[in-house]
């Protein structure tokens, strides 16, 4: 039992020294896609400023568009949104939210629901509950409007599977560039004899070692994530889209922002319809 604790917190530290050796490179890689994706962005379609929201997109709508991410910025701008439209109100003294027409409240998309109910929510718990609940109702509407967004659990797993595979294979290169003795024969590198010996070698690692891969694998994979984002989540209906939001985005920046950001200052609020967007795509936080 004691020998087979060594192995596994050898074989963790093993790993972790490998994904490490991996994460310059990897955060190279990503930034530089970062940046390719936002030049495809703005140079696969002529941008054309925009001076209403994309196909009448809500504010939560086209602030996850615009990054394929769904988080507290999108709920607070969706509160913005449904008391700028009257159907909500806050209260002076009160963090709970009055409904100004019930009706229109039974009406609301799920999402808006959602987002309501974790503002007035104040159980840590139920609210990371609610964000993902948020996010997933949000997806939905989308898809109602032909709004496709790829499902991230199958599209993360194949990364993970993918960078976990890489990772398992660093004794074919390793073997390969520089040879190896092999049955007391010394191979030389650069053969089809140190490519063979390297994946049998590889084969046999990753049947003890796969799950630690994994884990390299996952954590790799989410700092990627985090680093780059979630663009690979777009289908093509959402990528022909872009163009026009970040076409919208650029007229709030030039004809907005600064007067929204001047009433926001004084009276922590303010009534013009593109106050929500500007929340939802970032350019104005809220307090």
């Amino acid at each position: 039992m004691l020998s087979l604790l060594i192995l596994v917190v050898i074989a963790t530290v093993f790993v972790g020294c490998i994904a490490l050796l991996m994460l310059p490179a990897l955060l190279a890689v990503a930034s530089i896609k970062r940046q390719a994706e936002k030049h495809n962005r703005l140079t696969s379609e002529t941008i054309v400023a925009q001076y209403d929201p994309p196909m009448n997109l809500s504010p939560a709508q086209v602030g996850y568009l615009y990054d394929i991410d769904s988080g507290l910025v999108e709920i607070e701008a969706t509160i913005i949104d449904l008391i700028q439209r009257g159907i909500v109100k806050k209260q002076p003294q009160s963090p709970i939210l009055i409904a100004v027409d019930p009706v229109a409240c039974q009406g609301l998309l799920d999402y808006e629901k959602t987002a309501i109910i974790y503002h007035d929510s104040v159980d840590a718990a139920n609210k990371a509950a609610l964000v993902k609940r948020f996010e997933r109702s949000l997806r939905e509407s989308l898809l109602y409007r032909g709004l496709k967004i790829k499902n991230k659990f199958p599209e993360l797993a194949k990364r993970v599977g993918l960078i976990s595979l890489i990772i398992g294979s660093w004794p074919i290169f390793l073997f390969t560039a520089l040879g190896v003795m092999y049955n007391e024969m010394p191979i030389r590198p650069l053969t089809v004899e140190s490519l063979y010996v390297g994946l049998m070698i590889s084969v046999s690692l990753m049947q003890i070692l796969f799950p630690f891969y994994l884990l390299a694998g996952y954590v790799l994979v989410k700092i990627w994530i985090k680093i780059v984002g979630q663009f690979w989540l777009a289908s093509k209906s959402v990528m022909d889209l872009w163009p026009l939001i970040e076409g919208y985005r650029d007229y709030l920046k030039t004809a907005d922002l600064e007067k929204i950001e001047f009433e926001v200052k004084d009276s922590k609020f303010s009534n013009q319809r593109s106050y929500p967007y500007l929340v939802a795509l970032q350019l104005i936080k809220t307090d």
